[in-house]
Order: C-alpha cells, then sequence, then structure tokens
C-alpha cells in the first residue's frame, strides 16, 4: 500500500484522500480568490492613483521651470525684457495671457502664423520640445495631444496649457519676485492639479503652493468667457504673488 501523487491507493481513507488530490480547485475557491483580489485592488487604486498624479505633479513641476530658464535666457539676451504678447496691447499692465503661443493674423504676409508670449521661446529654440508647455495633469481645453501637429505646420494656431503672465508695460522684465508662468490660471475648468498648482517666479524659483481647501480655484473664473473672468485671473495671478518660495504666503 502506498499513498504518493500517481500511485495505488488501497484503502478507502487514502483514495478519498487522493481523489480530493486530484480534483484541484472547486468553483468556490475560484470565486472565494476572485473576490479576495478584487478587494486589494479596491484597496490598492486610490494609492496608486495618488502616486501617479504625484508623479504628474513632478513633471509638471519641471517643464514649470524649464519655462522659466527660457524666460531667463531670453531676458538676458534681450535686455532683461520678457517676450512680447500682441494680447496685451490696450490692456492694464500685468495683464494676463492665457494659453496663445501661435496665433494666426489676417495682416500678416502669405497669412502665416507668428508665434507670442512664450511661443517665442519655442521660435527662437530656447525651448525645443513641444511637450513642456503642457501640464500631463491636464483635464481641460488645449491637451498635448490635440495641438502637436501644429507645432510644425506654417499657419496653425498653436494653443499650450500653461499661463503666461504677459504685459503692456514695454518694459516688462525678469525682475522681482512676481509670479510670470503658472499651471491653472485660466479657470475653473483648467485646474490641472485638484490640490494645488506650479508656478515660477521671475526670479526663477519654481514653487508648488498646497491648495487643499480650494482658495485659487475659488477665485479663478468658472469658464474664461465668463463675466469678469479677465479680472478674477488678475486676482489669482495676485494671490501667487503672496507665496513665498516655500509655498507659504508671506
Amino acid at each position: 500500500m502506498t499513498t504518493g501523487i500517481g500511485q495505488t491507493c488501497a484503502t478507502s481513507r487514502t483514495r478519498v484522500w487522493c481523489l480530493r488530490a486530484a480534483r484541484g480547485f472547486t468553483l468556490v475557491d475560484v470565486f472565494t480568490s476572485i473576490a479576495v483580489i478584487m478587494v486589494l485592488i479596491g484597496i490598492l487604486l486610490p494609492s496608486l492613483s495618488t502616486v501617479r498624479e504625484t508623479a504628474r505633479r513632478v513633471v509638471c513641476g519641471s517643464n514649470v521651470r524649464q519655462i522659466g530658464m527660457g524666460l531667463a535666457m531670453y531676458a538676458d539676451d534681450y535686455g532683461g525684457f520678457l517676450p512680447p504678447s500682441r494680447f496685451s496691447v490696450g490692456q492694464p499692465p500685468q495683464h494676463h495671457r492665457t494659453v496663445q503661443v501661435r496665433a494666426t493674423t489676417p495682416a500678416l504676409a502669405l497669412g502665416l502664423a507668428q508665434w507670442d508670449g512664450l511661443g517665442v521661446l519655442f521660435q527662437a529654440d530656447y525651448l525645443t520640445a513641444p511637450g513642456v508647455f503642457y501640464c500631463p495633469s491636464h483635464h481641460g481645453d488645449h491637451p498635448y495631444a490635440a495641438n502637436l501637429p501644429r507645432w510644425f505646420s506654417q499657419n496653425d494656431e498653436v494653443l499650450c496649457n500653461y499661463q503666461f503672465r504677459a504685459s503692456s508695460d514695454p518694459f516688462y522684465s525678469m525682475a522681482g519676485e512676481r509670479a510670470v508662468v503658472a499651471d491653472a490660471l485660466r479657470s475653473q475648468s483648467d485646474f490641472n492639479h485638484t490640490v494645488g498648482c506650479n508656478f515660477v517666479r521671475a526670479d526663477l524659483s519654481a514653487t508648488w503652493y498646497t491648495d487643499s481647501i480650494g482658495r485659487i480655484l475659488s477665485i479663478l473664473p468658472v469658464s474664461p468667457n465668463a463675466a469678469g473672468a479677465s479680472d478674477d485671473v488678475l486676482d489669482a495671478w495676485g494671490f501667487l504673488d503672496g507665496i513665498d518660495s516655500t509655498g507659504q504666503p508671506r
């Protein structure tokens, strides 16, 4: 009498054991395993989502810092001044310009588009990768994938989803501690990170501001075309001016 697997089972007790060993998992066992796996997935998913968003936030911060460095290089070559924007003409000094980096103007020869604001950094090769102008967490208008083909054409409008604080002041320079680029100051629907935003100052300090209670979100207009949207965005820029390099109010 032997009881090893694949050997003869002589007694009724060992025969039952052999049958159970040969039978494997039951349907109940499979469903139980699936249920346990689903519970574990449910527990882990929020953590994985948080990790993924944290990684995107870091990439966004790197993008904003690179744009700040591009602005600094431009200013170093142009007497300390920042790139101009036609959209700030006729507006109060420190007027905001949101997302347009190349625009079509009928008066231009051949009807070609012209780079503007942050787009000048790309045109002049201070920044050469279009992806640096897009937040990976962006969920509003003007995503990277929709705009990428336009960057290398000649007559298409190009929009990014970072905001540049343009000015009608002809002596607008890379000086002081005011915020000049941010990832969220267009409207509530364009607020990329639900718990804060990345921005860079004229002094090149790149900062993450934790806004878990939604202070900036409450200042921004519901949409870019809402009544008083321009003033609301200016107020949001002013709010960032009051945040120091550690992300705390001054």
